[in-house]
């Protein structure tokens, strides 16, 4: 299993995090202010209010987790956003 925090930087997408999520096999998970919910969830992501600054812990679990973490960690800085 991977923990790792990540700083929303920005404007987040829903329907980005679902689908960077879902290349990878792992369990993906995503805690924000106390709600942890399934990140290959589409409405469980939308239920989710990001601001800026706000640190959300991403949890990976699985075969391919460190590469999962790192993928949905960049969907939260402006860099990692497509078209940024």
């Amino acid at each position: 299993m991977v923990q790792i925090k990540a700083l929303v930087n920005g404007a987040v997408s829903p329907a980005l995090l679902v689908q960077s999520a879902c290349m990878y096999d792992c369990k993906i998970s995503l805690k924000v202010q106390e709600k942890t919910l399934n990140a290959k969830s589409l409405l469980g992501m939308m239920s989710l209010v990001f601001r800026d600054n706000d640190e959300v812990e991403i949890i990976a679990d699985g075969q391919d987790e460190e590469h999962a973490a790192a993928q949905m960690k960049s969907c939260f800085t402006a860099s990692g956003k497509k078209g940024a």
